[in-house]
């Protein structure tokens, strides 16, 4: 196949073949161990000012009672943070927002309050680097995600629009990072009484105060029992996400008697009350609504107890507005948000009374959480998945006193088996945050092809590791998932892919040992810079690879050199192509001349023979383009490749020529090496550089 390749290629280029010094990165890579626990930690005064400046010597750490000694120690000042700062944050640093609507304990009039107060948050409070998702709450369906925690403003801001039209936010991404809006079903702003939902809400609202207002207190009871326990279950789910977790629920309340009991009443029903307590008649009034119920307190300490071994803060926004003394709905009944400081309090957050200070209360909030202290520690684990183990950290600085000390209560150890909802936030965190996931090796390849007059195909090829496929799956199916992401520089998934797979391994187990899964999909992007995430998870095993490529994708008509294509031997990985959602066929892109060939993501080559690869350039003047290459080794220093020419094709109506080189490795020691090709600055020529990892076997 390499012979017919070279014979349709003409033979005609300048090219030099040199290698030139390695730049040393002077980056620090941050390596996650299984054992490394990291913990942010909050201290400030008590007027809210965050302590800036600590060292490790500052701080002691306990682990179930026994000091840990401090092994990784980084101060982050989130709001002196300089624009040109690493694109990754330790994960433990970053700050996590979860805006909940609560749709069963919310009017109409104070949904649409809700709904400007999170427009609001989202817009002008939130940091360029945090993360922030938006959730739905009523006791009928429970908790419902609508999306991830993201930098993506825009879906977050349509997910806040569509509160009222959930069916019009649409995505088929199963991790919630990417959705579209129908723009012709969106409304801007939406009138009191105008929505449908709130004729739905004040139509259910009226129902059940015709038909439970004889049970109206038992029937709130179990209402408030299913929130209670349903938040704890969302505070355990969120342990999933790395860092401190704010959960601003956006609620008017439920009625707080059935934990704290009767509020004020008046003389005559204090007086009636009282009379029948003289008399014995015990049977008219329920000691539950006298004094409150112990089992109603029982959920509200279990839910908090929760939210701090999870590192989650409950916020309270009531969105009742100005309240009167009295609810229209239940006479003399006070209307008051008292419930919300009982679910707020026990967590460590605070309770929002009105819309006027809500700008002003967030930023007091996030201005204690500006200086983050991430302080690590090794462990071992006790052999027991899912334990909690409790954290307490100890903040020693002369000149202070009265310093508050915000951490979280302690962490669970890892567990194979989680809920759906786990799995979603883990893997979400995992890709916002760069996790390296090494646990099933991963290679991706990237090749953007310009196109004209629409976005550029950018097939994907992606390698994983059979070895790790295959790793502790105890029978013979491994079931997989495949999530692809292409990020802009602002957060935004602008395309992405899934795929599920499923391997018989008594068939296939043979070929995966030797390789693995080779997958082949398209992206549709538009011109600009993108990062590309991918993660991989196998079911059986709970085992993930996580790997990222920084690509730029050219406009139509640009100079371009894309990444080298190292030739793949036919039949050495099970194969899975993608289905692309560009529309339309689109053709095989990578041949040369007459033949196709299959692109490796991580070129495994042998030392004693040639290996020829194609370089795809846009819009050179081929006459006139010069090529640097250098080959450096495992040990960072440039080696001569021995790179030759064999040809080239003629330019297409795109500009595109494809060039077919030869590397001969017959005199470099077997390792890990690292190809750079560039075009240097020169006339009519845009210097850029591309590069491909590739391992040389003996």
């Amino acid at each position: 196949m390499k012979t017919r390749i070279a014979a349709a290629l003409i033979f005609s280029l300048t090219f030099f073949s040199t290698f030139v010094s390695a730049q040393d990165d002077a980056r620090v890579d941050e390596t996650l161990q299984v054992n490394l626990v990291e913990i942010p930690v909050n201290v400030f005064d008590s007027a809210g000012n965050p302590i800036r400046g600590l060292k490790p010597e500052n701080f002691e750490v306990y682990d179930e009672g026994k000091r840990r000694k401090i092994t990784h120690f980084q101060e982050i000042d989130l709001a002196n943070l300089s624009t040109d700062a690493p694109e990754r944050l330790a994960p433990a640093a970053r700050r996590n927002f979860l805006i909940a609507f609560d749709l069963s304990n919310s009017s109409p009039k104070g949904l649409i309050r809700a709904r400007a107060a999170a427009e609001d948050f989202v817009r002008n409070a939130l940091g360029e680097r945090d993360l922030v998702s938006v959730a739905v709450y009523s006791v009928e369906e429970g908790f419902r995600i609508l999306t991830a925690f993201t930098t993506d403003r825009e879906l977050v801001q349509s997910a806040i629009r569509m509160l009222e039209d959930q069916k019009f936010l649409q995505t088929r991404d199963p991790l919630l990072l990417a959705g579209s809006v129908d723009p012709g079903m969106v409304r801007s702003s939406i009138a009191p009484g105008d929505s449908e939902l709130d004729r739905e809400l004040q139509e259910i609202t009226g129902l059940i105060a015709s038909r439970m207002e004889g049970d109206r207190h038992r029937y709130e009871k179990v209402r408030i029992e299913k929130q209670l326990r349903t938040f704890g279950i969302v505070a355990r789910s969120l342990d999933a996400v790395r860092g401190r977790k704010q959960v601003i629920l956006l609620t008017e309340g439920f009625d707080g008697r059935a934990i704290h009991g009767r509020e004020t009443e008046n003389i005559y029903e204090r007086e009636d009350r009282n009379l029948a307590r003289l008399r014995g008649e015990i049977w008219r009034f329920d000691m539950d609504e006298e004094f409150g119920s112990v089992a109603t307190q029982s959920e509200l300490n279990a839910m908090a107890h929760l939210f701090r071994r999870s590192d989650v803060v409950l916020h309270t926004i009531d969105i009742a507005g100005i309240r009167s003394p009295t609810d229209a709905r239940a006479g003399s009944h006070l209307s008051s948000n008292e419930s919300l400081f009982l679910l707020s309090s026990p967590t460590g957050g605070e309770v929002f009374k009105n819309s006027n200070d809500f700008a002003d209360a967030f930023a007091r909030m996030l201005k204690q959480q500006e200086v983050v202290y991430v302080l690590g520690f090794q462990t071992q684990p006790s052999g027991n998945p899912g334990k909690f183990r409790d954290l307490k950290v100890k903040v020693r600085v002369v000149g202070y006193s009265g310093l508050h000390v915000s951490h979280r209560a302690g962490y669970y150890e890892p567990r194979q088996q989680m809920m759906a909802v786990e799995q979603i936030l883990s893997a979400t965190d995992i890709l916002m945050n760069d996790i390296p996931f090494e646990e099933i090796p991963t290679s991706i390849l990237v090749t953007p092809l310009p196109q004209k007059d629409r976005d550029a195909e950018v097939p994907v090829v992606v390698e994983i590791s059979g070895d790790g496929l295959t790793s502790m799956v105890p029978g013979d199916v491994a079931n997989g998932e495949l999530f692809i992401y292409a990020f802009d520089d602002s957060g935004t998934v602008r395309d992405h892919l899934f795929q599920i797979f499923s391997l018989d391994l008594s068939r296939v187990g043979h070929v995966l040992k030797d390789s693995g899964l080779k997958y082949y999909g398209i992206l549709s992007l538009p011109p600009g810079d993108y990062t590309v995430k991918t993660l991989v998870r196998v079911a059986e095993s709970g085992l993930k690879g996580f790997t990222r490529a920084r690509i730029h994708v050219p406009e139509y008509g640009e100079q371009a050199i894309l990444p080298p294509l190292m030739f793949e031997d036919p039949g050495r990985w099970i194969l899975l192509r993608g289905v692309s959602k560009a529309g339309g066929d689109i053709d095989y892109p990578f041949t040369l001349g007459q033949e196709s060939f299959i692109p490796a993501a991580r070129p495994v080559i042998s030392g004693e023979e040639a290996q020829e690869f194609a370089l795809f350039t846009y819009n050179f003047d081929p006459e006139r383009l010069r090529l640097v290459a250098s080959l450096n080794g495992p040990d960072g220093q440039p080696t001569n490749a021995g790179l030759t020419l064999v040809g080239r094709t003629e330019a297409t109506g795109d500009g595109l020529i494809k060039l077919l080189l030869r590397l001969d490795p017959s005199d470099l020691a077997p390792g890990d090496y690292r190809m750079d090709v560039r075009v240097p600055p020169g006339e009519g020529m845009r210097p850029q550089e591309v590069s491909i990892d590739l391992h040389i076997r003996p």
